[in-house]
């Protein structure tokens, strides 16, 4: 659980619950059963957001797979604690394992069908890619004439860039 997380749960439930571990019930006057009842209430409010935070958390790293490949990069390894960056590789294993059993790649651009076939691209950085045409070498800053759907992953890491489609 992530400290912040923790934080919300040592100060709004563990006192209930060590209050409640007193041996004889005190009658409670009207004020403290309402003081208790807005209490709860900050509690479940408390609770909900937690809830709310991990389900974004988990929504946001599974978004990171889509955006950036299945490489963690370093620079954004600080922002993600062990169990996240565990949630992140297990949930790269789960979409390779469906597009292995599917044979299928479901991570290139599905929202609508390319519009151009071939893309020129200039190579960021030194790069060995296998292509359709066989193994393409680009050193940085060199510009090539490849199928758009082979090299769409490369653009997502931020490996190529797409100058010109034709």
């Amino acid at each position: 659980m992530r400290e912040d997380v923790r934080k919300v749960f040592e100060e709004a439930v563990f006192p209930i619950v060590d209050n409640m571990d007193s041996e004889e019930p005190t009658p409670l006057e009207e004020t403290q059963h309402f003081a208790l009842t807005v209490h709860l209430a900050a509690v479940q409010r408390a609770i909900n957001c937690a809830h709310v935070y991990g389900a974004t958390r988990r929504r946001d790293i599974e978004n990171l797979r889509w955006e950036k490949g299945a490489v963690l990069e370093e620079n954004l390894r600080p922002n993600l604690d062990e169990s996240e960056q565990q949630y992140f590789h297990k949930y790269c294993n789960l979409v390779a394992e469906y597009m292995g059993g599917e044979g299928l790649d479901i991570t290139g651009d599905l929202s609508q069908p390319p519009v151009h076939y071939r893309v020129d691209v200039r190579a960021n950085e030194d790069i060995y890619i296998m292509t359709s045409q066989g193994p393409v070498n680009l050193k940085k800053g060199s510009v090539a004439y490849l199928p758009r759907e082979e090299i769409e992953p490369y653009v997502r890491e931020g490996k190529m860039e797409i100058i010109r489609h034709t």
